[in-house]
């Protein structure tokens, strides 16, 4: 092993604990979406990349429905989420009411090529930073 990659893996085990910089996506899955007031808004169920800008574009959270039925994915900007590193989830500016008219889909119709109006719709809804910008 060179030096550099030496140090580089010993610098990614000391980053291990609550100040982690580099995470796997399978890690963020099931992370906690709390507001600032403390409410629970829901919890992460996958992420979603944008691979021509090589970055996480949004986090979906499966909201209303039972017991999976009726259930849609809304999608949280990822600009609109802070990483709370001391308790291993993310807060957002929103209230649990905010997911009952937010952009979303269905389970079974995933985004996969949306118009620039969709991304532009959905950044607005939730005041967040377009993360192509």
């Amino acid at each position: 092993m060179s030096t550099s990659s030496s140090t580089l893996s010993r610098s990614l085990r000391e980053s291990v604990g609550p100040n982690l910089r580099i995470l796997s996506a399978n890690a963020l899955i099931g992370y906690a979406v709390f507001n600032r007031n403390g409410e629970t808004l829901g919890q992460i169920d996958d992420v979603m990349m944008d691979m021509p800008q090589g970055r996480i574009a949004y986090a979906v959270m499966g909201v209303g429905g039972f017991l999976g039925m009726g259930e849609r994915r809304v999608v949280l900007p990822w600009t609109a989420l802070t990483h709370d590193t001391d308790r291993q989830c993310f807060l957002m500016d929103a209230t649990p009411a905010a997911f009952e008219t937010a952009p979303g889909f269905e389970r079974s119709k995933w985004p996969t090529q949306p118009d620039l109006g969709w991304h532009e719709e959905v950044h607005r809804y939730y005041g967040a930073r377009p993360y192509w910008n």
